[in-house]
């Protein structure tokens, strides 16, 4: 004997638990990411607090510096401590001045600089105690001449970082024949002066007279570089 089963309900039976499972896991899945990005907010809104209130605290510190230093900028404006402030920077100077062997920094120029190139003013500037920046105006009859010598303060054991400023064609006037001029800056780091010999020292008053006759013109070569004239190439 056969078993009919009928289903008498209007819409046929259907397997739900499926399609609850995945929309169940779909769910709990955004709610977890959702608990993540407010973790992340909530930690990122007390990183930016701490930074707020770090800020706040320096800048109260800061406050009373601030006020100290416009003081003493106004103290330096009195007619007499301008004076005082422009003779020690003066002082400054001629201690950065004295610092350099003028002799030793002549010999090294003569050994690097090519046979027609000549040195006209010549001006050191101390950068706080790191090395000295050496501003330079030489001429030569030819442009090959000042590129060679470029090449050698780059390749120099003590000079270092050559660059032109400007360069110029010289007109010649008489029995002077046209050239040209260049404004050189290098960097300037000298070697233990305990390598140099005692005749290198001794023979150092008739090597800057030789440097002074080098320069031309008898210049002289502690003068800052002028500015060249002419037309720039």
């Amino acid at each position: 004997m056969h078993r009919l089963e009928i289903n008498l309900a209007r819409r046929p039976a259907e397997n739900r638990r499926r399609t609850w499972i995945i929309w169940g896991g779909l769910l709990a899945l955004l709610a977890a990411a959702l608990l993540g990005l407010a973790w992340q907010l909530n930690h990122e809104l007390d990183a930016t607090r701490s930074i707020s209130r770090q800020t706040a605290a320096e800048s109260a510190q800061l406050a009373p510096l601030e006020a100290r230093h416009a003081a003493f900028a106004q103290w330096l404006q009195q007619p007499k401590n301008r004076q005082q402030l422009a003779r020690l920077r003066y002082l400054n100077h001629l201690i950065d001045y004295k610092a350099i062997s003028w002799t030793h920094l002549f010999q090294r120029l003569e050994k690097l600089m090519p046979m027609p190139v000549r040195l006209i003013a010549i001006q050191p500037t101390e950068h706080k105690g790191q090395y000295t920046e050496v501003a330079m105006a030489v001429d030569a009859p030819r442009m090959r001449d000042l590129v060679r010598f470029m090449i050698r303060l780059e390749m120099d054991r003590e000079f270092s970082h050559p660059r032109p400023l400007n360069q110029h064609r010289e007109i010649g006037g008489g029995d002077q024949a046209a050239g040209w001029a260049m404004q050189i800056v290098a960097r300037y780091r000298p070697l233990a002066e305990s390598a140099e010999t005692p005749a290198a020292s001794s023979g150092g008053a008739g090597n800057s007279q030789a440097g002074a006759r080098r320069s031309g013109g008898g210049r002289d070569l502690a003068t800052a570089v002028r500015g060249g004239g002419g037309h720039e190439n």
